[in-house]
């Protein structure tokens, strides 16, 4: 086949992402027509051998043997594999009859690990493996031309036939919604975060809740994929979609809506819990990270009590909290234009024992993807739209005509506006001095968000590692960004 050339893959704003690289290889004919007579003279055997040693590591005595030892029939010789530009026009120069030049493709990223997750990469065949690589890789790899050669008994090739029977369609290119310089941003304060704390691995997602087009996407540690075997299989894996976790207090969003829509919550009213910060729910005990006493339904989300979520969480039943739990986008894919996504685990309320529904308004017994977690903050931040998130803009052909354009999708509301207009300064007061979010502040900035540690599960018991993460969103009062950062068994 005659390579087609992979469509390229641009950022928001137009920067160069993942390209081609061109080499060449250098074959040979000896046996072409030359003045009359069938064969190349030695002299100019001798004339590309001595260049080719000049050019390459390799001495002129490796290319005239191996010209020398070829197969008698053979009028395809190959001489070497990826060879510069340069190179190629050293060999052009020469003019040595029988001399065959052919570009090869290799795939470059050109700013190494950058979006390495989202990007993903390809394998020896130009094959996406992972990331938009792997879910465009129709589009991006085009179609292959034909050449007819014949080939020596032991499939070498040793002629070309003829001109190309068909020319190669070069793939499309991809125009994405990830912003360079964000995603360098977010890659440089995860890789701190994670290092600071001595955490196993970071997650961070940033997306735009007006659309659902992701800005930013990350995992550290990370790979380059301009050389993928040189990381571990676990350093390529998008822990943002296929991330299963119990999402600890970050999921307290879907009571607090639950509860406001569904009316089992006065702004106005106490809850109490105890004093000494522990409850029983059916033979079970349930623990606030601190005695917190009497709260308001603010205070229930600004301090994060688990007891007095679990509380208001029991007022409904339970069909009823699991269908706002779906209609928030758990429990299914995302539909992300990204291999690898999975679902999560939600059991029907009928599976569910008592206390699944205590357990499950705090972010256990469910586990979801970081990237369900941002589309719900998302769709909170958007009066209630619920938005695919999507990395792709549109896709054009080599002469930029567009061949697809994706427009932002609307899956469902999954409120009242105004039970969420309701819940926003509730939100807003976690990232205040007295909020579990308080190191989230940033002056001059309205900041809405939540916390949340989910102790993690080890053969079959929870034990003292957690998960911890904050996703918040701003401005408040026109939103932009939804920001999510996880840390896995952060120590410090």
């Amino acid at each position: 086949p005659i390579p087609a050339q992979r469509g390229n893959i641009y950022d928001a704003n137009g920067t160069l992402l993942a390209t081609n690289a061109v080499d060449y290889k250098l074959a040979f004919d000896p046996k072409v027509t030359v003045n009359g007579k069938i064969g190349v003279p030695q002299s100019e055997i001798q004339r590309l051998a001595t260049r080719l040693g000049e050019l390459t590591s390799k001495p002129a005595s490796f290319y005239r043997n191996k010209i020398k030892e070829a197969p008698a029939r053979s009028r395809y010789i190959v001489l070497g594999n990826n060879l510069s530009p340069i190179v190629k026009d050293e060999i052009k120069m020469l003019d040595v009859p029988g001399v065959i030049l052919e570009e090869n493709y290799r795939r470059k990223y050109t700013f190494g690990t950058l979006a390495a997750h989202t990007l993903g990469f390809v394998n020896h065949n130009t094959e996406g493996r992972i990331g938009l690589e792997s879910y465009y890789n129709e589009q991006l790899k085009g179609e292959d031309g034909i050449r007819q050669v014949r080939r020596d008994p032991f499939n070498r090739i040793f002629e070309y036939v003829g001109a190309p029977k068909k020319l190669p369609q070069n793939g499309y290119s991809l125009h994405t919604t990830i912003d360079a310089y964000i995603q360098a941003i977010l890659e440089d304060e995860l890789q701190a975060g994670v290092e600071k704390h001595m955490a196993n691995y970071g997650t961070g997602i940033i997306i735009d809740p007006r659309t659902g087009a992701i800005k930013a996407l990350a995992n550290y540690p990370t790979f380059d994929p301009n050389y993928p075997g040189n990381d571990d299989d676990e350093n390529r894996r998008n822990f943002a979609i296929s991330d299963m976790i119990e999402p600890g207090s970050t999921f307290k969003l879907v009571t607090a809506v639950a509860a406001v829509e569904q009316g089992v919550v006065d702004f106005g009213e106490i809850i109490e819990t105890p004093e000494n910060g522990e409850i029983v729910i059916h033979d079970l005990i349930l623990r606030d990270h601190d005695p917190l006493g009497d709260l308001t339904f603010q205070e229930v989300i600004q301090k994060s009590s688990n007891i007095a979520t679990a509380k208001i969480a029991m007022r409904m039943k339970p069909e009823v909290f699991y269908q706002y739990v779906r209609n928030m986008g758990f429990g299914t894919e995302t539909n992300i234009d990204l291999s690898g996504e999975t679902r999560g685990r939600l059991a029907k309320p009928f599976e569910w024992s008592l206390v699944t529904l205590p357990w499950m308004s705090h972010g256990y017994e469910i586990q979801t993807t970081p990237i369900q977690i941002a589309q719900a903050y998302a769709a909170f931040a958007n009066e209630g739209r619920l938005m695919r998130p999507y990395l792709v803009e549109r896709i054009e052909n080599k002469n930029g005509q567009i061949i697809e354009q994706h427009e932002p999708v609307q899956i469902r509301k999954i409120a009242r506006t105004s039970t969420l207009k309701k819940l926003l300064p509730v939100f807003e007061s976690v990232v205040a001095d007295s909020g579990t979010g308080d190191l989230a502040q940033v002056e001059g900035l309205r900041i809405a968000g939540k916390t949340g540690t989910a102790k993690k599960v080890v053969n079959g018991r929870y034990t003292n590692r957690y998960r911890s993460s904050f996703v918040g969103f701003f401005p408040v009062d026109a939103p932009k960004y939804v920001c999510l950062i996880l840390l896995d068994e952060p120590k410090t």
